[in-house]
């Protein structure tokens, strides 16, 4: 009789939280502050609509105030499936 061991990993958690800001002399966002408390890191920030702001890593890089959005995509623990969720910020 043969055994095998079965792990139930945990299910990737995608979720992001509204933020506004006010305008920085940087004019960066580090987008990880979107972040929830179960979030899994190491997932991709993309834009979606972003106007003149750009995402670059884990930052999103703005000339002018006003509404980005971004979502952020992470693959499960083993690498299988997708979630996403998507942010809009009125700078």
């Amino acid at each position: 009789m043969d055994a095998h061991n079965i792990e139930v990993l945990p299910l990737a958690d995608a979720t992001i939280n509204d933020l506004t800001i006010c305008s920085s002399p940087s004019g960066s966002v580090n987008l990880t502050a979107l972040f929830g408390l179960s979030t899994t890191a190491g997932g991709t920030f993309s834009c979606v609509s972003c106007g003149s702001g750009t995402v670059s890593g884990n930052s999103l890089n703005y000339t002018t105030a006003g509404s980005y959005t971004v979502s952020y995509t992470v693959g499960d623990v083993t690498g299988v499936g997708n979630s996403g969720a998507t942010w809009h910020s009125n700078g």
